[in-house]
């Protein structure tokens, strides 16, 4: 596995915690394919762009880690606007 391959894949599993998955899911999702991490991603309620990164992995790897780190950094930000204006309580930050 390449270093950006798993760059890639870390970033994919932050995403995916960040949409409600397991440790037990994300364990059982170690080491998986494209097409099985967008599976997963889509039964989680991934928005479409979290599904287009995720589905074009194979032809544009820097590309691809670039746009799942800003999805990745978006969501840390939402989740901090909404905890400010009382929206619940803020979970703790996707693994790093």
């Amino acid at each position: 596995m390449t270093e950006i391959e798993a760059a890639i894949r870390d970033e994919i599993a932050k995403a995916l915690e960040w949409l409600g998955a397991s440790p037990r899911s994300l364990a059982r999702l170690n080491g998986a394919d494209r097409f099985r991490l967008y599976d997963a991603a889509e039964q989680l309620g991934a928005d479409r762009y979290l599904l287009a990164y995720i589905g074009s992995w194979a032809e544009d790897d820097i590309g691809v880690l670039a746009e799942l780190r800003e999805w990745n950094a978006g969501e840390a930000a939402d989740a901090i606007e909404k905890a400010r204006q009382g929206h619940g309580a803020m979970k703790p930050p996707a693994g790093s």
